[in-house]
This record gives C-alpha cells, structure tokens and sequence, in this order.
C-alpha cells in the first residue's frame, strides 16, 4: 500500500510530531511518502525509506493541483492528513484521484473558524473522506456539536501516542531537591508564569525542597523569566531552553505540571505517564482522558488547587510513586506507540 502521511510543517508542535511518528511506523508495513508545506527541525527524524516531498503552498486551488500530481504520480492509496491545510488539499485532490482520505485533528480551530467551517463542513461529505479521526473525546464532541455537520459514523475516537518506547527502564537521579518539570512551547497558552506562581507559594508555606525546571523555548520565554525575577524565585524556577532527548529529564522529574488553559492531547502529558511521572493538569481537552484524577495524577481547576496538590505530592514520596507506577501501567495500553500502529493499520485496512 502506498501511503502519504501529510502535515503542514515539520517545525516541532504535537500535531507535527505525531505525523512523524506514524510515517515512521507505517514505513515498517508500507511503502510511505510525507508531504509537508515547510521544512523544519523533525525532518532529521524522518526514517531515511521515507521520500520527503516538500510541495509550494500558494493559493488553495494551484496547491491542491500540485497535490494532485502527487497523489496521481506515487499511486497513492492513503492519504493521512494532519491539521486544517493538509486536510483541505488532500480533500480537493482526491476529487481526481482513487487515493482515500484520513482527517487528524489536533486541536479546536484553524485560521479563521468562521472561513474554514463551510469548507471543512462540505468536505467532509465527500465520499473519498472515509475517516475523520479525534485525539480526545471532549475534542470529538465539540466539532459534532459546533455547526460542521460531521457523520458520526465517519468520526472516530483514535488517540495520539507517544514516541516513549513502553519497554524503557527509568533509573531514578537523585536529586537534592524534589524537581517539578515542564517540557513544551513557552507560549502564553501554557500559562507559564503560574509555575512562577509556584515556586513564590510554596516558599511562602515555608516549603524548600523543590525546584522547577522548564525544558523548552518559545516566545514568551523572555517575559516568564523576568516575571521570575520580579518575584523573587529564579533560584528556584530554571530556564533550560530547547532540548531534543527529553527522555533525560523525565528521568530527573519527581513531579510533572501541565498549566495550559488549552489542551487536546499533550504528547508532553502522555510521556510523563509512560515514564512513570505523578502529574498535574488543568481540566481543560483531553487532560482526563491522560490523568485519571487523584490515580495517576491530579486534575485541577485553579492556581489554589495546584499549589495544594503539588505541596501534598512533595511532601509524600509514596504517593508520587504509587501515581506515577500505575499512571505508567494504564498510559503505555492506552497511547503506548505498538497500540497506535495496530490500530492504524487495522483502520487503513478498512479504508482499502
């Protein structure tokens, strides 16, 4: 079967990294090709068997016309499209072409919704859209609910995975100090300044046994940090910047926090869970269909309740533990990367 995994960027986002991430699988069973509108750092991940082909994003008509000539020149059976572009333009060129489509939302809307709603909303009809997949359930019912006419029966529940292989042994470090991680976009959706908040809170219970450590850049990266000045606490909340091997610093965590006020299905989350990390996240998207609430984790609905879960986790190494063991356990069935595949190719069969 030839495969085309299609995203708008290969620039580092969640919706990106899962794009590759299936390429790389399927490439195992399937001849499979990526389609991108722009190159970036996740390129270098791609599998070398996968044929990159970077096509010219101009107007949608021209675009979907040079899709088109892809889709007719490579034979392509599937085409697997993440986010609006991808979706849109593989949709058009399926209108003369055998390939069948797959949607993969990743989040609530796309440039402007009031534009790209009567697009999507027809499109989808189409009878060469055969699957429209939803990484989370409450995702899943805000698009059947807000106007754009999906089929249930086209639309599906199919959740993202991890690119954390389930089979890694973590080896503990330990550290002086309990450490509390963050690892994504410093962006102002992340909220960032409340672990800033943080860190000012739990000093002023006299609590001291912790750090904070931020694994990511962004362009908000600036003012959080200053706001760590203006409060006192940049001894205890560390910028770390970009890094690609993550998997390091789960190692170190004793704690993870996710203060989005949006979320669809964090990767981020979703790692901690596999490498057996207590976490905390706002009950915002998919979060509880990561974190199951005082089980793996804790959901939270204000800055007040995050700084008494994260004081109660510091204080009891056991309960961090027992959470972070079966968090582990019920991630690795859920989003673990051999669960994804299978069911891929299971749906792609179908679809043929």
């Amino acid at each position: 079967m030839n495969i085309l995994v299609s995203v708008s960027t290969l620039a580092f986002g969640g919706a990106e990294k899962q794009a590759v991430l299936d390429a790389n699988m399927l490439s195992s069973h399937h001849t499979v090709f990526f389609l991108t509108f722009k190159n970036g750092e996740l390129a270098t991940q791609l599998r070398p068997e996968i044929k990159l082909l970077l096509v010219d994003k101009t107007n949608y008509i021209v675009t979907a016309w040079r899709v088109l000539k892809i889709l007719k020149k490579y034979k392509i059976d599937i085409v697997h499209a993440h986010l609006f572009a991808p979706m849109v333009l593989s949709s058009l060129a399926s209108i003369f072409s055998r390939a069948s489509i797959i949607w993969n939302f990743h989040s609530h809307s796309y440039e402007d919704s009031a534009k790209a709603r009567p697009g999507q909303k027809y499109l989808a009809k189409l009878p060469t859209v055969k699957k429209i997949l939803f990484p989370a359930n409450e995702l899943k019912e805000y698009y059947l609910h807000e106007g754009y006419d999906f089929s249930e029966k086209k639309s599906l529940i199919f959740y993202n995975s991890t690119q954390v292989d389930g089979k890694i042994s973590i080896e503990k470090i330990q550290n002086q100090n309990n450490v509390i991680g963050f690892i994504g976009r410093v962006i102002p959706l992340k909220r960032l300044h409340l672990l800033v908040d943080l860190a000012a809170e739990l000093l002023r219970r006299k609590v001291d046994n912790f750090e904070i450590w931020i694994i990511g850049d962004g362009p908000d990266r600036k003012r959080v940090e200053a706001y760590a000045d203006e409060k006192k606490v940049g001894h205890k909340v560390k910028f770390l910047g970009f890094q690609s091997d993550t998997i390091k610093y789960y190692q170190q965590f004793d704690i993870f926090i996710l203060p989005s006020e949006e979320e669809v299905l964090s990767l981020a989350l979703i790692d901690a869970g596999m490498l057996g990390v207590a976490s905390i996240a706002f009950d915002v998207g998919g979060n509880r269909d990561i974190v199951d609430d005082n089980e793996t984790g804790f959901i939270v609905s204000s800055e007040g309740q995050l700084f008494d879960r994260v004081e109660e986790l510091l204080k009891s190494e056991d309960l961090r533990i027992k959470m972070g063991s079966v968090s582990k356990e019920r991630c690795l069935k859920k989003f673990g990367s051999e669960t994804r595949e299978k069911n891929l190719l299971s749906l792609y069969d179908e679809v043929v």
